[in-house]
């Protein structure tokens, strides 16, 4: 799994800022968690999850579709994720 770090939590309340926040990620700037080497990710699919983003609001509930990356290395796949959202767990920071 890969974090990216983002400096405004509250920035990604919708699918429109997630792909925004992707869009913005330098595939060749990543390293490897697992091999260590730098750069060789492809993009490869996404997976849909749900987070939670404000616990007082009735629109709290959004879908995200996680967007997957590879290893052209080693072929290992991640996640990219903000430092905000929990793996593995609904609720955002």
């Amino acid at each position: 799994m890969i974090l990216k770090i983002t400096n405004d939590f509250n920035k990604i309340l919708n699918e429109n800022d997630y792909q925004a926040f992707v869009a913005s990620i330098d595939l060749l700037s990543l390293h490897c968690p697992v091999c260590g080497v730098v750069g060789l990710f492809i993009l490869y699919g996404h997976y849909k999850r749900f987070v939670i983003i404000d616990d007082t609001s009735n629109d709290c509930k959004i879908n995200i579709r996680v967007q997957r990356i590879q290893c052209t290395q080693c072929r290992s796949t991640h996640s990219l994720l903000p430092t905000n959202f929990v793996p593995y767990a609904h609720i955002i920071l």
